[in-house]
């Protein structure tokens, strides 16, 4: 079913666990005031595709008006972990995408998500994902992954499909010439120009998703 090459983000796309990174971080900050910790969560959300450490960083210096030490530092990023690791394991598959992606488990699927590469992989392995070919994260960039992928399948990187579900997911994808498709799940706002094809779900749309990925998208799923 997969002729094009596949890459897929992990939070959104895979998994239905954006809404635990929004509450990890919201949860992290408790030393402050919920109305700072509703400022916190607002730019978290503002600042998709940072790395952890230095979104971390950038917030703990927005709460308490100084940049973290080190130690202090360590030790947010390792309870955030906690925090979502916990979540992630449990969370639910996005609508669809089990059954999706058993039909393309005889070809290379990658991830590619600015979560550490390390912590995905664990997921991952708890969560018997053994469909992945390889997962991509922090420190390797979204632009890089799309790159490697294409050069380890020898493949030109304008037939790499790179689903995603921000527009830092699209910036990545523009950048090296990859093919992409939206994700926006039912009632959420679509952060994506109009030029974008999105759709909704696997379990809705599975036959535009895979449309993309034999012919590409001349049109929107």
């Amino acid at each position: 079913m997969c002729s094009r090459l596949l890459c897929l983000d992990f939070d959104g796309v895979v998994l239905e666990s954006v809404h635990i990174k929004d509450q990890a971080y919201h949860a992290l900050f408790t030393d402050v005031d919920s109305g700072m910790r509703d400022k916190i969560l607002a730019e978290h959300k503002a600042t998709p595709g940072m790395k952890r450490g230095r979104k971390v960083a950038h917030l703990f210096t927005m709460a308490h008006g100084r940049p973290p030490q080190t130690d202090e530092l360590a030790h947010y990023v390792a309870r955030f972990a906690e925090l979502v690791v916990k979540e992630m394991l449990a969370c639910p598959y996005t609508p669809g995408f089990e059954t999706f992606i058993s039909g393309c488990k005889d070809k290379p699927i990658y991830l590619a998500t600015a979560a550490p590469q390390a912590e995905v992989q664990d997921i991952a392995r708890r969560r018997r994902m053994s469909w992945i070919t390889e997962v991509f994260g922090n420190p390797t960039t979204k632009v890089e992954a799309l790159r490697e992928i294409a050069r380890r399948e020898d493949r030109p990187v304008s037939e790499v499909l790179f689903i995603g579900d921000g527009v830092n997911d699209l910036a990545a994808a523009r950048e090296v010439g990859a093919v992409f498709l939206g994700r926006v799940p039912a009632g959420d706002l679509n952060p994506f120009p109009d030029d974008v094809p999105v759709f909704q779900d696997f379990a809705r749309d599975a036959p535009g998703v895979v449309h993309a990925l034999r012919e590409g998208l001349s049109e929107h799923p």
